[in-house]
């Protein structure tokens, strides 16, 4: 990739004036979700619905619907950059 951005005509003209890539990699990346859960049943004639609804859960919800944060979950998800596999590099 860096060879194909360094041989382009654009990059080379703004290479001239002093311009170069600066690639960036981010360790480690935590995001934690607040959510709020939402369980419905709607029956019809003959036929009964069950729908499991997420909502954010933020200030504006909790004062909009009386909302308490104990009926909240939290998801965390952890993302870590891992080294490509020995198998799958080109020689």
């Amino acid at each position: 990739m860096q060879k194909a951005i360094a041989n382009s005509a654009e990059f080379s003209e703004l290479e001239k004036i002093g311009y170069q890539t600066t690639w960036y990699q981010m360790p480690e990346i935590y995001i934690e979700l607040k959510m709020s859960l939402y369980y419905e049943e709607t029956e019809t004639i003959g036929n009964s619905k069950h729908r499991l609804l997420f909502t954010p859960f933020n200030a504006k919800y909790q004062n909009s619907y009386n909302y308490k944060s104990e009926g909240s979950s939290s998801i965390k998800i952890k993302i870590v950059p891992v080294p490509q596999s020995t198998g799958t590099e080109k020689t």
